[in-house]
């Protein structure tokens, strides 16, 4: 019964394990922290007993399997290979455009002194002066569309970058070989 209830609590928890290929893709750069001693794709070798102090990594990720983050690093020629058991944090570099936030400013602003620019003019006009809300109207959607289409060029050359936490997931499954030569299975819940 025992070697029926091991294999499939390892099916069934399994896909819950760690973060999700929808989290980090190829191409991504990332900061990833491990504990693992030997991160070479020549020689990957991760042992339980053999954790050492955290190693933070920056660099752009190769591929992400499930249970393996591949990436380059800069300053070294071969690709770092790192089961995910062994990383206990990954931070994503994200750059975003504002495009859509300048053309809603540029709008706003824009209309708002095309109304008052065209009211007063019309205001002080003799023979516009009964439709002077008219003018004003006309004012907001005129200059409003000149300030969402310079407002959407300033906001796409506006760039901002952040480093965001990918979450690992809670629950963690693990096999190990256990001293005696048997297999073990370990598992880790976070609350």
């Amino acid at each position: 019964m025992r070697h029926v209830i091991v294999p499939l609590l390892i099916v069934m928890l399994a896909p819950c394990t760690r973060a999700t290929a929808q989290d980090v893709r190829p191409g991504d750069r990332v900061r990833v922290v491990h504990r693992c001693p030997k991160t070479l794709a020549a020689d990957v070798h991760c042992a339980e007993g053999q954790r050492r102090p955290p190693i933070t990594l920056t660099g752009t990720v190769v591929a992400f399997n499930r249970d393996t983050l591949v990436m380059s690093v800069h300053d070294r020629e071969a690709s770092v290979v790192i089961p995910l058991a062994f990383v206990t944090r990954i931070v994503r570099h994200r750059t975003r455009r504002h495009a859509g936030r300048g053309a809603g400013i540029g709008f706003l602003v824009g209309g708002l002194g095309g109304a008052a620019l065209a009211g007063a003019s019309c205001a002080s006009d003799q023979l516009f002066q009964d439709d002077a809300g008219g003018c004003a109207v006309i004012g907001f959607g005129v200059f409003g569309g000149a300030g969402a289409f310079v407002g959407l060029i300033i906001g796409s050359m506006i760039t901002t970058t952040q480093w965001e936490t990918v979450p690992l997931d809670r629950v963690g499954v693990n096999v190990a070989r256990q001293r005696d030569g048997r297999l073990g299975l370990g598992l880790s819940v976070a609350f």
